[in-house]
């Protein structure tokens, strides 16, 4: 496909564009909106579902799509549309919803196709996602976290966190690392996460020495100002008794001149 059809496919497409697509094209629009087509769906179910979830995400707040988003640790333009948004979020698998607020769970169960109430209250949205996740999903995230529990054991992971920063995300260990990305996937994003960590540190060290260094500068250039000034008031204070001095020296000899009768 080429990057004008992916490009497309990111956003909201009419009935007969829909209609032109191949069923791969179909199937692949779809997936990036958290929709799954049957592989016997016809041309105008297929067509049928597509626009409803297309509706469906139009009606969303890009609020509740942003706390999403910032969850699953996903980032996209700031002027990324409701589709695009959308697609990062349905690659997001994990299961830890718990620090969701009850908005972004509701909108995260109808784009997983979870079967959810006219006004769910939060158990019967946990429940429902919990029922909406298949058996093998289930399974496979049981075998990854026990993946993840034997590395955390052999690199010495600490089990207890350190309390998150105020307005920071939690980091996840390694453990939750993998059991939502997989072995591969994990292991990379904790080397992504240790050189950021490093590279964080590095420029923090740098803007600290930057910091000294001008503090430095600067108390060299207020030295630098008040020699310069005690200089001139020096300058000033002479120039001002010779000034006095001629003054008196002219009104001694103009006396002087008068009193002579010169």
């Amino acid at each position: 496909m080429t990057a004008a059809d992916e490009g497309q496919l990111l956003g909201p497409m009419k009935a007969d564009l829909l209609g032109d697509l191949t069923a791969e094209q179909r199937a692949e629009l779809a997936a990036r909106m958290g929709l799954v087509l049957d592989d016997g769906l016809d041309v105008n179910h297929a067509v049928r579902a597509i626009l409803e979830r297309q509706a469906l995400i139009l009606g969303f707040d890009r609020e509740v799509l942003a706390e999403l988003l910032a969850w699953g640790g996903c980032r996209v333009d700031e002027g990324a549309t409701n589709f695009r948004m959308v697609a990062e979020i349905c690659r997001i698998r994990s299961m830890r919803v718990g620090s969701l607020s009850d908005r972004a769970l509701l909108t995260l169960a109808r784009l997983r196709g979870a079967e959810v109430g006219r006004y769910p209250d939060r158990p019967q949205l946990l429940r429902a996602l919990k029922r909406q996740e298949s058996l093998r999903g289930k399974f496979d995230r049981k075998r990854r976290r026990l993946v993840g529990k034997l590395v955390a054991k052999l690199i010495g992971e600490n089990p207890s966190k350190p309390p998150p920063q105020e307005g920071k995300r939690p980091l996840p260990g390694i453990r939750e690392q993998i059991e939502e990305l997989g072995l591969v996937g994990g292991l990379a994003g904790r080397i992504r996460g240790a050189a950021d960590d490093y590279i964080s540190a590095k420029l923090d060290e740098i803007e600290q020495r930057i910091d000294r260094k001008l503090d430095e500068i600067d108390l060299r250039l207020a030295e630098w100002r008040d020699r310069e000034i005690a200089n001139r008031l020096r300058i000033l204070k002479f120039t001002l008794i010779a000034s006095v001095i001629v003054a008196a020296i002219s009104l001694i000899y103009a006396w002087l001149k008068t009193a002579l009768g010169l």
